[in-house]
């Protein structure tokens, strides 16, 4: 304890070691990161102590869980700071080590990872067409599941992994690699995660993003601070916009795409057509009062014929088929 009462510099940094270990772990669930964020709100000195004992963390890689609470706490770390928190995908192992064996050990990794990198592919880009969707497997082991009428650039650099996305809409696993961070730009958001799943969709000028595990940064140019998504809440922001709209939500609804499904909960029919029409060649048209009805359920995305028929039964709607596409009007 410090003179005047309150934890000392010392205390709050074994704390924050403790934390580390804590939010690294397999068993790490989202009680724990808020837990975290609210040991962190509102004091500067436990933010510093935490991001310095996580730099720590990924400069010794696999071994800090062993080493990290033995150093003595004015130890300085060497590594760059992070500010993702990401969960793991492997056990920590328990025996200690000497931290001059670990920077040995991170010698010879670098070396690998050197020799990766001079031959690395050029900026790649996927796409796929209206009505299809597509599983890609990147290099380091990251999956992407990309959805309809969807394009994103993909290119591996010594300091991280980068993705812009266009007109678009993906599912990312993320491989973890605490060394080089993998950066998402979609709009004037930048996504920043090392190992965690999420969806990001990319439709005009804005950008929704769904956690369903582990914890995601989001840096916005205009904003003083980034934000961090934890698992179950979704973002949504507009370009040029300071503040971000954050809520819980179930995160599974935002990947209910790859199976072919819908799910609304109380969304306009104006809404749920937006959604449609990233998926049919032909668009949706809904005209008058009809966009402002409501539907809560789950829609079977196949055919736009069948889908057509399926709202003109949940909802007081009449379909009119035009070469354009069909439209949408209310019943009397």
């Amino acid at each position: 304890m410090s003179a005047g009462g309150g934890p000392s510099s010392e205390d709050i940094r074994e704390r924050a070691a403790e934390w580390v270990v804590r939010v690294h772990a397999d068993s790490c669930t989202e009680a724990d990161w808020l837990a975290l964020e609210d040991w962190l709100s509102g004091s500067p000195a436990r933010q510093a102590a935490f991001d310095a004992a996580e730099a720590l963390w990924l400069e010794l890689g696999a071994e800090a869980a062993a080493i990290l609470p033995g150093l003595a706490p004015d130890e300085p770390p060497t590594a760059e700071i992070i500010a993702f928190r990401p969960r793991p995908r492997t056990a920590r192992p328990t025996r200690r080590i000497a931290p001059w064996a670990v920077a040995a050990g991170l010698a010879a990794v670098g070396a690998g990872v050197g020799g990766y990198l001079a031959l690395r592919a050029p900026t790649l880009v996927y796409q796929t067409p209206k009505g299809a969707t597509r599983q890609i497997q990147l290099p380091d082991g990251t999956a992407i599941a990309l959805n309809s009428g969807s394009k994103i650039q993909v290119r591996f650099d010594r300091s991280a992994r980068r993705v812009r996305m266009g007109e678009a809409e993906a599912s990312f696993d993320v491989t973890h690699d605490a060394k080089r961070p993998f950066l998402i730009s979609a709009g004037d958001e930048q996504i920043r995660v090392v190992g965690t799943e999420f969806n990001v969709l990319r439709h005009g000028d804005s950008v929704t993003l769904t956690v369903r595990r582990g914890v995601v940064e989001v840096r916005n140019p205009a904003a003083d601070e980034p934000m961090r998504i934890p698992a179950g809440f979704q973002l949504t922001h507009h370009d040029g916009d300071v503040v971000s709209e954050v809520r819980r939500v179930q995160p599974d609804d935002a990947f209910a795409w790859r199976q072919h499904r819908l799910i609304c909960r109380d969304r306009t029919l104006g809404e749920i057509v937006d959604d449609l029409n990233r998926t049919f060649a032909r668009p949706i048209r809904v005209k008058g009062e009809a966009r402002a009805l409501t539907f809560s359920g789950v829609l079977v995305v196949d055919s736009e014929d069948a889908v057509v028929r399926r709202l003109t039964q949940f909802l007081p709607v009449a379909a009119t088929d035009t070469p354009a596409g069909p439209v949408l009007t209310a019943r009397d």
